[in-house]
């Protein structure tokens, strides 16, 4: 009778072991694709980083060019057309003041006049200024631009090294009121300034276009890393959601065998209330909430595990807990579960219920199970356990404990005590000695 069923189960068997290579396959999918989501996502971390720094070096630039056009357009066209006048010399100077041709002296004098020649009786619009204010005005004006250069030292424009000791030289002068009655120093200077800004006229001509190709290389660059980084977003979510549905029926898979185990044990029903969080940031971590939740009474609600209760069902309960966990896993088949002071604080009932829930999975599962404890349950514990490591503590006066006995099953199930042979199997075969030692 039992054998189409074992046929049956038999078919089944093989059907599940055959679909096992697909689902590993799929699982190293996935686990790819999570791998490769993680690096995407520290890509794009470096790629915003460089890009920032790009975007910030952009704006320094950009900032140093505008304070140079400033500065560049300022002293090309000063407040005062007559001072400009000066650069071309005095004969320009007196024609924009409106003033006649000086008379040409013999030996004229190598130097700025105290006082300029009248002009013309009669004439209209007439500059009346004298000389000594037009020239201090215009020895203000040179050091206001020669000032500029000081915050001018590097970079493209950097004013040429004769031009920095030429302005340095008249800028002392200045604050040391050091005197210059022929304008050797204001000339000099002002030569070095004039051809220094001719030299650079097409420079400056250039450097708004310049500026613009600037800005719109930064604005490609901005909506470029916009793009990349809304699409980065979008696979992480992706990556995320398939994280989350994979913890998720982790868990789920948990609570049903909680669920299962405590009804076995003629418990109400049990559940895991389990949700996963993921981060905001790449900088945060995953977080999961899990309260594990057993029914106490008959149509009671789920209550959570820390609700107050007696130490036998609690004790109870956390070994289902760990055995669910267990059973859950992706093939438990060969895993090692390690229980301390095994059914320690029980009543008999509730550990005859938790070694034999505890041996059942074991057998069920093909799941080795190493647990200690006390001489008082050996007795009830023995029956479940196919090895026995017995440690003998004499007394606290004797400074070793006695030899340690192991116990087997023979080929008739009967409980025998195994031979030194079987304890030290596991520890290899001693080497001989050596000549050396």
């Amino acid at each position: 009778m039992l054998a189409p069923q074992v046929t049956g189960l038999t078919g089944q068997l093989a059907d599940h072991r055959a679909g096992i290579p697909a689902l590993d396959e799929r699982y190293q999918q996935a686990w790819e694709a999570s791998q490769e989501a993680a690096r995407a996502l520290a890509d794009r971390d470096q790629n915003m980083t460089r890009l920032s720094s790009l975007i910030q070096d952009a704006r320094e630039r950009l900032r140093l060019k505008e304070q140079e056009i400033e500065r560049l357009t300022r002293t090309a066209h000063p407040d005062d057309a007559i001072l400009a006048a000066w650069s071309r010399g005095v004969d320009a100077a007196r024609a924009e003041l409106r003033w006649p041709p000086a008379e040409p002296e013999e030996d004229p004098p190598d130097r700025i006049r105290d006082e300029a020649v009248p002009p013309a009786l009669g004439a209209d619009n007439t500059e009346r200024r004298k000389a000594s204010t037009l020239a201090e005005a215009a020895y203000a004006q040179l050091v206001t631009a020669l000032s500029a250069l000081e915050y001018q030292a590097e970079g493209a424009g950097t004013p040429p090294a004769d031009l920095r000791h030429a302005a340095s030289q008249f800028l002392k002068g200045r604050h040391s009121e050091v005197e210059d009655p022929l304008g050797t120093l204001f000339e000099s200077a002002l030569a070095d300034l004039q051809a220094w800004l001719d030299d650079g006229a097409e420079r400056d001509r250039m450097a708004p276009e310049q500026v613009e190709q600037a800005r719109t290389a930064r604005s490609d660059a901005i909506q470029v890393t916009t793009s990349k980084t809304r699409e980065l977003q979008e696979q992480l979510g992706l990556t995320q959601q398939a994280i989350v549905q994979r913890a998720q029926s982790a868990l789920t898979a948990i609570s049903e065998a909680l669920d299962m185990l405590n009804r076995k044990a003629e418990g109400l029903g049990a559940r895991l209330d389990s949700e996963v969080i993921p981060p905001d940031t790449p900088d945060q971590n995953w977080r999961t909430r899990v309260i594990p939740r057993w029914r106490r009474n008959p149509g009671g609600a789920l209550l959570p595990y820390d609700n107050v209760t007696n130490t036998a069902q609690e004790k109870l309960f956390s070994i289902h807990l760990v055995l669910a966990s267990l059973l859950a896993a992706p093939y438990p088949r060969g895993r090692v579960l390690i229980l301390d002071e095994l059914a320690d604080s029980l009543g008999a009932e509730h550990r005859r219920e938790v070694l034999a829930a505890i041996a059942t999975v074991a057998k069920q599962h093909g799941i080795t199970i190493l647990a200690t404890c006390q001489d008082g349950i050996m007795a009830e514990a023995r029956p479940h356990c196919g090895e026995i490591l017995y440690f003998h503590y004499p007394s606290k006066s004797e400074a070793l404990n006695r030899p340690t006995r192991m116990f087997g099953l023979d080929a008739k199930g009967d409980r025998v005590e195994l031979t030194a042979e079987a304890l030290i199997e596991g520890r290899g075969q001693p080497q001989p000695p050596t000549a050396d030692t």
